[in-house]
């Protein structure tokens, strides 16, 4: 059995895509505890709309 110690345990592209998206996921978490209330208020826009466009198939 070698012991190759010279190549890293991990592809350093998959290091870098999981920080981003952990970030990224951090601020969206961020931003709904900031402006979560908006973002409710403006989904409920949104589903009222989609019952109104709805509302003849039903």
């Amino acid at each position: 059995m070698s012991d190759d110690h010279s190549q890293p345990p991990y592809d350093q592209r998959y290091i870098v895509a999981w920080t981003a998206l952990s970030i990224i996921a951090g601020l969206v978490l961020l931003g709904m505890f900031f402006v979560g209330t908006d973002l409710l208020h403006g989904g409920k826009i949104v589903w009222s709309l989609i019952r109104w466009l709805a509302s003849p198939l039903i």
